[in-house]
C-alpha cells in the first residue's frame, strides 16, 4: 500500500509525540556515537631509497640513478607489511593503525608510511618509530644477500609529520549510522503505532456497529410479535341522507305516496297491500321513476326498495 504526502503528512500530525521522542533517542544515539568513538589522529612519512656511490660515479646525480631502485623499495615494502614486522610495531603501539606501501604518485623509490592513533602523540610518535626502522632493516635485508658494502642502497626522508592531523572520517561514519537508525526506528515505530491504533479503533467501531444493530433486530422481533390492537371507537359516522337534486326539483310525483312508519312509532302503521308506492316521474324519461328511499331512478316493471319494504311490512 502506497502512502502519499497528505497521508505521510496525517500520521505525522496525528503521532508527533512519537516524533519526539525518537528524535530525542537519535541526538542521545548521536551523542553516544561521538563519545564512545571519538575522533582519529593521522600521521605521514615519506621515505626515498638513494642508490650507493658507486652505482652513481664520482661526481654523479644520485637522484638520476634512481631507475633501478623500484624492486629494492618494493622488498623493503613488503617486509614492514609481513605479521612478524607488524607484531613487532604492536608491541611498541598497540592502539596504533599502521600500513607501508609505495607512493604511486611518484615514478621513484618512494616508501609511504601512514599511521592512525586515538592520540595525536602517538601518532606521531608511531611514525618516527617506523621511519626510524627502515636504514637497520634495509642494511639487513643487504647484508642477507651478500650485497658488497660499496654498493649498499640507503634511505633519505623526504618528509615527516611533526604534528598529527585529526581524522573524522570513522566517527563520522558511526554517526551517520547512529542517525540514520534512530531515524529509520522513529519512522517505523511511528507508522506501526498509527496503523495498529488505526486498526483498533475500526474493530471497535464495527462491533459498536454489529451490537446497534443487533438491539435494533431484537427490537425489530419483539415488535413483530406483538399483535396489533385495535382500540374501539365510539365515532359512529352519521348515516348518508340522500336528497333529490336541486335540478330535479320540477319532477312530478306519479302514483299515490305511500306513508313510511316513524321511527318514533311504538306500532307499525297499518298498509293496504293496494296501496302504490310513490314514485318520481322525470320529464321526458319515458316510464322510469325515482325510488324514494334511494333516490335512484327506476326502470319500469322494477320493483322498488319501497315497495319491497311496504310488502315486508305488512
Amino acid at each position: 500500500m502506497s502512502l502519499s504526502l497528505a497521508d505521510v503528512l496525517a500520521v505525522l500530525r496525528r503521532r508527533w509525540y512519537l516524533i519526539l521522542v525518537g528524535l530525542l533517542v537519535t541526538v542521545g544515539l548521536g551523542w553516544a556515537a561521538t563519545t564512545f568513538k571519538p575522533p582519529d589522529y593521522t600521521a605521514r612519512g615519506l621515505v626515498l631509497l638513494v642508490p650507493s656511490q658507486a652505482t652513481v660515479g664520482e661526481g654523479g646525480n644520485p637522484l638520476l640513478a634512481l631507475a633501478g631502485l623500484d624492486l629494492p623499495a618494493r622488498v623493503l615494502v613488503a617486509y614492514f607489511s609481513s605479521d612478524a614486522a607488524q607484531q613487532q610495531f604492536a608491541k611498541a603501539a598497540p592502539d596504533a593503525e599502521i600500513v607501508v606501501t609505495m607512493e604511486e604518485s611518484t615514478r621513484g623509490p618512494v616508501i609511504a608510511i601512514d599511521v592512525k592513533d586515538p592520540t595525536p602523540d602517538g601518532a606521531t610518535g608511531t611514525l618516527r618509530l617506523v621511519a626510524d626502522a627502515i636504514p637497520p632493516n634495509l642494511a639487513r635485508l643487504q647484508g642477507e644477500v651478500g650485497a658488497p658494502a660499496s654498493t649498499e642502497v640507503s634511505s633519505l626522508e623526504l618528509a615527516m609529520d611533526e604534528k598529527a592531523k585529526i581524522d573524522r572520517s570513522d566517527s563520522t561514519r558511526v554517526l551517520i549510522m547512529a542517525i540514520g537508525l534512530g531515524l529509520a526506528g522513529t519512522a517505523f515505530l511511528t507508522f506501526a503505532v498509527d496503523g495498529m491504533i488505526l486498526q483498533t479503533s475500526q474493530a471497535r467501531k464495527r462491533r459498536a456497529a454489529r451490537a446497534t444493530g443487533d438491539d435494533a433486530g431484537e427490537e425489530g422481533g419483539d415488535a413483530a410479535d406483538t399483535p396489533d390492537v385495535v382500540e374501539p371507537t365510539s365515532d359512529v359516522p352519521d348515516p348518508i341522507r340522500l336528497e333529490p337534486p336541486a335540478a330535479n326539483r320540477n319532477i312530478r310525483q306519479s302514483g299515490t305516496s305511500a306513508s313510511l312508519p316513524s321511527a318514533r312509532s311504538s306500532s307499525p302503521p297499518e298498509h293496504s297491500p293496494s296501496d302504490s308506492p310513490t314514485h318520481w316521474a322525470l320529464p321526458d324519461a319515458g316510464t322510469a321513476s325515482i325510488d324514494v328511499l334511494s333516490g335512484m331512478p327506476v326502470p319500469s316493471g322494477r320493483t322498488t326498495s319501497s315497495e319491497e319494504s311496504v310488502e315486508r311490512r305488512g
